[in-house]
């Protein structure tokens, strides 16, 4: 068996990243639900066995309920596969059973990490490192950890397994493999983008790297591959035209949906902050994926201040990170292909999430990080296999060998120890507000699993808090709403949900429920008139 094995090193290292990550994570499986899982989870009837097709491909990722019919996100692969998971691991094990295939996508994403760089240095050595590094890094925790994030995992294996497929592309190779290779990889990139929209990033990053190719052999780059023939590009950029085309429809335009000054704080800002910040957070986000010490789930504001002087060191510590990726993609383009197409890899993968082409929903989040880090440990791992190859300066490979080792180790202990955080949602309320005690967004949350545990008067002032913050948060006002009952302040209980349904303009159905049911109690007709006409519709 372990002759086997030797011979077959993709398959030995597909059960390493198996073991390795069903090890770290396995604690996690108790977990519940938490965050977002309940809305594109738990509320969301299009993520429950039987699935229905039609309604998946016809709504948002949160199956479109009326207070968030507007939400940007479309996902419809990743929302069949909690249907499907919800047929096997329903009821009490749904939790569990969601992030049970949450652990098993990361182990593939590690293992098709391992396999890029196996295929671009040919050492086993390198393809381990990397393998190992993606699949105890403490970044990747929240996508691993919080079921919804399921959309990442999904798009980084089929992003990854398209990158793989397109490095095999060769002169030589005969006319029917040729045309199985590349339907394959056109289906792979489709894959990726129903799973999440980042996965469009994959057909910039192959137009990329055959364009890095082609420059780099009239450079002098000796490489045995050749780019992918000119339908197959074609293809892929046809499979993302007919996403914008269905996407645009369910939710009426291609980019559509307000962006929240909360989530990030980037819109409506000066020109200033809008040139410098994602510069600082190129900066912030490639010392996470280096030395992940402090961690969370919030980088909402204002935990991660915009850029409001040109004397902010961070900002231009990104500049000057934004240069060197350049000037060594231009420099590896001539003399290292592979390092050339991790670094252009990355920076396709980073963009959309970057706030430099486009603003995105949020800030920054680690999750966004997951697709990037694979070929940003990739890059580093190849750039120390060039400078250091098999059978040179053996003393220094040991010395190497072993501080990562030590690396590993401390990613795997920060990882396992923020399980733990990730328990139910008062644990994960109290962690994050924690590292960020001025989020508004932090305090909303803990205010919120505070009244559910039983807590309203620890609840409220963190509520408040909240709103002083962002007044227009609806769920914080029906929470506090709620909040205040409980303690039999009725009154601005009254006064909290009007604001709920003031800020979510009449479509949050709880806290008209909630309001007429006490203005109902308490014979306040002149609450019932406003809000709770024809049996509670406005």
């Amino acid at each position: 068996m372990m002759e086997w094995l030797e011979t077959h090193p993709r398959i030995l290292l597909l059960a390493g990243m198996l073991v390795l990550c069903g090890a770290l994570y396995g604690s996690s499986l108790g977990n519940a639900f938490v965050l977002d899982d309940g809305p594109a989870v738990q509320a969301n009837p299009y993520a429950h066995w039987p699935p229905d097709p039609g309604g998946i491909l016809s709504t948002n990722y949160w199956g479109s309920p009326p207070h968030y019919r507007n939400l940007t996100i479309y996902r419809p692969l990743s929302t069949l596969s909690f249907a499907l998971v919800d047929g096997v691991a329903s009821g009490d094990d749904a939790a569990g059973g969601q992030r049970s295939v949450n652990i098993l996508l990361h182990a593939l994403a590690a293992w098709l990490t391992a396999l890029l760089v196996l295929a671009w240095s040919g050492s086993r050595g390198a393809a381990w490192i990397t393998g190992i590094l993606f699949a105890v890094h403490p970044v990747h925790s929240e996508a691993v950890l919080g079921v919804v994030s399921r959309a990442e995992l999904l798009a980084a294996v089929f992003a990854l397994w398209a990158v793989l497929n397109h490095l095999g592309w060769s002169g030589d190779e005969a006319r029917g493999p040729r045309i199985r290779r590349g339907v394959l990889g056109i289906a792979l990139v489709g894959l990726a983008i129903l799973s999440k929209e980042n996965g469009a990033t994959v057909v910039v990053g192959l137009l990329l790297v055959d364009g890095l190719a082609m420059l780099g052999r009239r450079m002098g780059w000796e490489d045995p591959r050749r780019g992918a023939p000119w339908w197959v590009h074609l293809g892929n950029l046809s499979v993302l035209g007919g996403y914008m085309v269905l996407r645009s429809r369910v939710l009426s335009g291609i980019l559509a949906g307000d962006l929240d000054p909360f989530d990030n704080p980037l819109v409506g800002a000066g020109a200033l902050a809008r040139i410098l910040t994602p510069f600082k957070l190129l900066w912030i986000n490639c010392r996470l994926m280096v030395a992940p010490v402090e961690l969370t789930w919030d980088y909402s504001f204002n935990h991660v201040p915009v850029v409001s002087s040109l004397q902010d060191g961070a900002a231009w510590a990104g500049v000057a990170t934004a240069a060197l990726m350049v000037a060594l993609t231009l420099w590896a383009a001539r003399r290292a292909g592979p390092l050339a197409a991790c670094l252009a890899l990355f920076a396709a993968s980073y963009s959309v999430v970057s706030n430099m082409v486009f603003l995105s929903t949020i800030l920054m989040a680690e999750r966004l990080l997951y697709l990037p880090s694979a070929f940003f440990i990739a890059a580093l791992v190849v750039l120390g296999w060039l400078v250091w190859p098999d059978g040179e300066a053996p003393w220094l490979r040991r010395g190497l060998l072993a501080a990562l080792v030590l690396v590993s180790l401390g990613y795997s202990a920060r990882t396992v120890v923020r399980i733990p955080e990730w328990r139910d949602g008062l644990a994960l309320a109290e962690a994050g507000v924690r590292v960020a005690p001025d989020s508004a967004k932090a305090r909303s949350l803990l205010g919120h699993e505070l009244a559910a545990a039983g807590r309203p008067k620890e609840a409220i002032p963190h509520l408040r808090a909240s709103l002083a913050l962002d007044p227009t948060n609806f769920l914080a006002h029906f929470n506090l709403g709620l909040a205040l009952h409980r303690v039999g302040q009725h009154e601005a209980a009254f006064h909290a949900w009007e604001a709920a349904l003031l800020t979510s303009k009449g479509t949050h159905r709880d806290a008209r429920a909630a309001l007429c049911t006490a203005a109902l109690s308490a014979r306040r007709i002149d609450l019932l008139e406003r809000w709770c006409p024809m049996g509670g519709r406005k």
